[in-house]
């Protein structure tokens, strides 16, 4: 086996130990997107039904929020 041979194997080797992480890290990617996608989807559901089952109580949070990043972004801008 001539030297060529050798880096050429070795090059292989390692790209296709790359390939197999890079391949195995998208996958666990996916995997991680799926689940925060189904936990978003369910907390939008648990905030729907809170509004729908405390429409008053969401409307003073509502606007006890929006009073506080009003006061918070009228002083920034001073």
């Amino acid at each position: 086996m001539n030297a060529s041979n050798t880096v050429s194997n070795t090059v292989n080797k390692a790209t296709n130990k790359i390939s197999k992480i890079a391949d195995e890290a998208a996958e666990e990617f996916s995997e991680k997107k799926d689940q925060l996608k189904k936990t978003e989807e369910q907390l939008v559901q648990k905030c729907i039904d809170y509004t729908r089952e405390n429409p008053l109580t969401s409307v003073g949070i509502a606007l006890g929020v929006g009073f506080v990043l009003s006061r918070l972004f009228n002083d920034n801008y001073r």
